[in-house]
């Protein structure tokens, strides 16, 4: 794809977003970048600014935080990270000129906010980019900033003269530029969702390691020990940046902790020392190229890895490039690196186990390994199924699209050839009902009694998401049904529906803490509806595919009072959005429920219904749960099967497909969930001609 088709790619998914979301095409354009950088980890949580004070000299869209907030904050210090973006109508190239504009534009508030006292005069404290300034002139009169970053966002591509972003220091302080331009978006979002393995060749671009293969373990997996040179290593990380660390659990939790520091240290004052001292990584790989020193030896050189893939040590290998790009001598580094080869079959399955316990020595709490989870795959494969009821006029059913992987939809709607195949999907999945892990997130946990920490940014607010699902699932997987689907989207629509009714109302000014307005608003309705003995009705939300007059009017209401909570907060708290991230925050709710309108009760429902409903829907889920149902097809046991099958025989009564799904699992032991849903069926229709056969009933 030329640059001309990216260019149009990225206006569409502008152009729809804003649609969606109701807000001006440049606010979309930084809303997408920074949602799907920060929902990936790229860059740390952004707070939106749109600074705008009719100083067309002055730029500055977003931050990210507090210093001491960072992932990167060690010693007192940490960055301050400043967003700057544009938008343009037409593909352009960004020059040398356009970029030292926008570079400009940024330091001049910088300037500002840290030097001139009456720029303060102009800024209501209401205004995001007041707290900014604040953020920005307390950090340095505390000593907190270790480098300014100020990062780009631009639909222009880079010019090819541009040869490096270096840019003076500001009082003192390192300044770094980064861009996302248009052709760095587009391969990295290309990147995440085209699965290429990465293949190591070392004999072409590197040379073999010398490795001891351990005596082979029951199964298919080898293992190998080695020691990689640091110089090798850094530079495989500067060539796959984070692809190297897709299955390495510290690249979701972007930890901070003291070792980097250490690590440092010693590259720099005792880089001979470093494989004495540091742990190593650990990594696996699809398939293991290693030549024996003698025949049969477990001694000799490793000379190629297959999807190479580092699951512990991200840190290490992090530091390691690190120190290589600023310059240090690295030539007598070596890591050790304990190597697995791990097939293609057991990669979902056993890769983050590995992951898993070669970072259990680091307190990493199961939290953190719920990217894998097979919640996420049962929210995926429902997704796929139930259709959405039909609303207005319309005769097409559409459905709700969870994204489980980064570029899930646009890789699946790639896999339609046809321009008309590829149209049917997006009348399927409209854009606008796409949802992935983050969000999923933000909806559950607004209607909780902690939901403040929605207002913690996406990757806190996940972990916390992950504990509570995790031990709901433990308990009782029987809890997540069709019910419990449909109330996550009717949550999905109320939370849309809450941000764009926040951004119609004459109090709200644009980029006002948005993201923290919604959550607080939820909660309000919540107490409300708690304080009538009643909750939110989700299935009349689902079932009408839309909030209704009665819950807008109480959104309406309830965000102009969670507005006057969020911008008067308790006395210590100046930070807006530091003091919406607070449990005292969160506890003002209750004690300000403002007055509903009349009709408020028109959008709830009476608690022991919704639990009579989800006590039906927890009975069928037990039956149909497809996980469950596959445990127990295969449970079931070969003998069990081959009776069947025999039966089936006799009497001619299985289909062909039936037949072949009966004869894989006799030979294989496994079925797949969707082959499980077919040997059901298979045993309800045995049963309707009173062959009967029963799976065993061996649910936890």
């Amino acid at each position: 794809m030329d640059a001309k088709q990216e260019f149009i790619k990225l206006k569409n998914e502008v152009y729809t977003l804003a649609e969606t979301n109701g807000e001006l095409i440049p606010y979309s354009f930084f809303s997408l970048f920074a949602d799907e950088l920060t929902s990936n980890y790229q860059l740390p949580d952004i707070e939106q600014v749109r600074f705008s004070l009719d100083r067309p000299s002055m730029l500055v869209t977003g931050y990210c935080g507090l210093p001491e907030n960072s992932p990167d904050f060690l010693d007192g210090k940490g960055p301050i990270t400043l967003i700057a973006s544009e938008w343009v109508e037409e593909l352009e190239t960004l020059t040398k000129t356009n970029l030292d504009t926008l570079i400009r534009k940024v330091l001049r508030f910088v300037d500002y906010a840290i030097n001139k006292p009456r720029f303060w005069n102009d800024l209501e404290e209401t205004n995001p980019a007041f707290n900014l300034a604040y953020v920005i002139r307390d950090s340095i009169r505390k000593n907190r900033i270790s480098e300014f970053r100020i990062v780009i966002f631009t639909p222009k591509t880079l010019s090819k003269s541009i040869k490096s972003l270096r840019a003076e220091n500001i009082n003192d302080i390192p300044l770094v530029i980064d861009v996302w331009d248009l052709k760095r978006w587009e391969n990295w979002r290309n990147s995440q969702t085209e699965h290429e393995p990465i293949e190591v060749d070392l004999d072409k671009d590197f040379s073999p390691f010398a490795a001891l293969r351990m005596p082979q373990l029951k199964g298919e997996q080898e293992v190998f020990l080695t020691a990689i040179p640091g110089k090798t290593l850094a530079q495989l990380y500067e060539r796959w940046k984070t692809r190297l660390l897709e299955q390495n659990v510290r690249l979701f939790l972007q930890n901070r902790t003291s070792v980097n520091r250490g690590i440092r240290e010693t590259l720099k004052s005792e880089p001979e020392k470093f494989l004495i001292y540091n742990n190593g990584i650990t990594a696996t790989a699809e398939e293991v190229e290693f030549n024996s020193e003698l025949p049969g030896s477990n001694t000799g050189t490793i000379h190629k890895m297959t999807n190479f893939q580092i699951v512990n040590g991200g840190q290490t290998t992090a530091s390691i490039f690190s120190a290589y790009d600023n310059g240090y001598d690295i030539s007598n580094v070596s890591v050790q690196m304990k190597l697995t080869r791990v097939s293609s079959e057991q990669t979902t399955e056993l890769v983050p186990l590995i992951s898993r316990y070669a970072n259990s020595q680091n307190k990493v709490s199961n939290a953190d390994f719920f990217s894998n989870h097979k919640f996420h795959i049962w929210m995926e494969n429902l997704s796929r199924r139930l259709l959405a009821p039909r609303t207005g006029d319309t005769l097409v059913q559409t459905k709700w699209f969870y994204e489980r992987t980064r570029g899930q939809y646009e890789s699946e709607k790639s896999f339609e050839r046809t321009r008309v195949q590829k149209q049917n999907f997006e009348s399927t999945y409209p854009k606008p009902q796409r949802f992935n892990k983050t969000d999923l997130a933000k909806y559950y946990v607004s209607w909780t009694d902690e939901g403040y920490k929605v207002n913690l940014g996406a990757e806190k607010n996940f972990l916390h998401f992950a504990q509570v699902i995790t031990e709901k699932w433990d308990s009782s997987q029987d809890d997540f049904n069709e019910y419990f689907y449909k109330e996550i989207i009717a949550k999905k629509i109320i939370f849309d529906r809450t941000r764009s009714l926040i951004m119609k109302q004459d109090w709200y000014e644009k980029g006002g803490y948005l993201a923290q307005h919604i959550p607080l608003t939820i909660g309000l309705i919540r107490l409300a509806a708690a304080k009538r003995g009643l909750s939110v009705d989700f299935m009349r939300v689902w079932d009408k595919q839309e909030v209704g007059p009665a819950l807008e009017a109480a959104i309406i209401t309830c965000s102009e009072m969670a507005h006057t909570i969020l911008m008067n907060p308790d006395k210590g708290y100046r930070n807006i959005s530091e003091w919406a991230k607070r449990e005292k925050c969160w506890e003002k709710l209750s004690e300000n429920i403002p007055e509903m309108p009349k009709d408020f009760e028109n959008c709830l429902i009476d608690p022991r219904t919704v639990k009579e409903k989800k006590s039906e829907a927890k009975k069928q889920g037990h039956v149909d749960n497809e996980y469950y149902l596959q445990k127990q097809v295969i449970d079931a046991g070969t003998e069990f099967w081959r009776q069947v099958q025999k039966t089936c025989n006799e009497n001619a009564l299985a289909s062909q497909k039936e037949l072949d799904i009966l004869n894989h699992l006799i030979r294989k032991s496994y079925v797949s969930p969707e082959q499980a849903k077919v040997l059901k069926f298979l045993l309800n229709k045995l049963n309707k001609y009173g062959l009967n056969y029963t799976l065993p009933d061996n649910h936890d």
